[in-house]
């Protein structure tokens, strides 16, 4: 139970790192302007309410006494696990 709730927080630690990665390494020489930033942006933003919301729902999961399964994030981690 702890290594699955472990191996969830780090995938979403990682998950929040790809934005910044994107933009540092691939898209290091295109110009911080117009549609780029709208796009930066809007990445940044969904990875935020992603985390956001996930983060809600593992605390309501967990007051009820249930065990959190992100989506996305719990396939990645039971991958992982077993």
């Amino acid at each position: 139970f702890v290594r699955f709730q472990a191996m969830q927080t780090i995938l979403l630690d990682i998950l929040l790192i790809v934005p910044s990665l994107i933009e540092n390494f691939l898209l290091r020489d295109v110009p911080k302007s117009g549609l780029y930033l709208q796009f930066l942006i809007s990445s940044y933003n969904f990875v935020f309410l992603y985390l956001l919301i996930c983060f809600l729902y593992g605390c309501a999961a967990n007051l009820a006494g249930e065990q959190a399964r992100l989506p996305g994030v719990a396939d990645a981690a039971d991958r992982q696990v077993m």
